[in-house]
């Protein structure tokens, strides 16, 4: 029978609870990365089309075989709509780099356009914010599963925030040939779903649908479920310490707290 040896719940920051300041100075170094790298950026731009020869290869012909791709061809106005679309791009070279030019001179489109989408980066970037907190003064629950998978239960009782819980020592949940490949997948899927059932409660979408998809791919890696027998056996990856009918890694999402959380246990045979 399993034995649990960890459990451990990390739960999403909400936007009032992240430093003051934080998103600002993000979107602030944002901007100023960004516009620190316009030559650089201009210059890579005028590497790859130099020339309006090289347009017409690289850009006109891709952009009309994919536009042809779309098209109904049983549509009558397929070939009108397609001549039009043809002569548009080709013509549209010359503007195209002079465009480069002119977007990308001091104080032009490029500036003026990180300048002023700064609100919608920090708005946008919030959703993992939330998530992945700031490792200088509070880490969110992604990364706080990742030190768990890795066994790192020292760090964990460090970087404990209020409503995050934790119980036991955890294993590493993987074998040593393996997790240094599926940590950094795990955290990829598990921000993304947690993004998608934050963005999805606020567009009115049932949050628990969205996590059981995540939750099936984080669970491939762990552990395969055998209908016939009701049982659990391990994944080619799993720690051969850890028994599979009591270890999994799961996003939930308490709906009277309206927060979501990342759920660990891990159990030995």
């Amino acid at each position: 029978m399993a034995v649990q040896i960890f459990e451990g719940v990390f739960v999403e920051i909400k936007p009032e609870e992240l430093p003051e300041g934080f998103d600002t100075k993000i979107a602030t170094d944002w901007k100023d990365i960004l516009t620190a790298k316009r030559d650089k950026i201009k210059e890579r731009i005028q590497t790859v089309i130099p020339d309006e020869a090289t347009y017409q290869s690289r850009l006109a012909d891709v952009a009309i075989t994919e536009f042809m791709d779309v098209l109904n061809p049983s549509y009558y106005k397929t070939q009108r709509a397609l001549r039009k679309y043809m002569i548009k791009v080709k013509r549209g070279g010359k503007a195209y780099l002079n465009n480069v030019d002119s977007a990308f001179a001091e104080g032009g489109r490029f500036e003026q356009g990180v300048a002023n989408n700064i609100d919608k980066f920090k708005a946008n970037a919030m959703y993992v914010w939330r998530f992945v907190g700031d490792k200088d003064k509070i880490w969110g629950c992604v990364p706080m599963m990742a030190f768990a998978l890795k066994g790192k239960g020292k760090v964990l009782e460090k970087i404990k925030k209020g409503g995050d819980s934790i119980s036991g020592t955890p294993k590493p949940m993987f074998k040593v040939e393996h997790i240094s490949r599926i940590v950094p997948a795990l955290v990829n899927v598990a921000v993304e779903g947690l993004v998608m059932a934050r963005m999805g409660r606020e567009a009115g979408e049932d949050v628990t649908s969205i996590l059981n998809d995540y939750n099936a791919i984080i669970e491939a890696y762990i552990r395969k479920y055998d209908e016939g027998t009701g049982t659990y056996t391990a994944s080619d990856f799993l720690n051969p310490e850890l028994d599979p009918s009591g270890t999994y890694v799961k996003l939930e999402y308490d709906s009277t707290a309206d927060r979501l959380k990342i759920h660990v246990v891990e159990s030995t045979p």
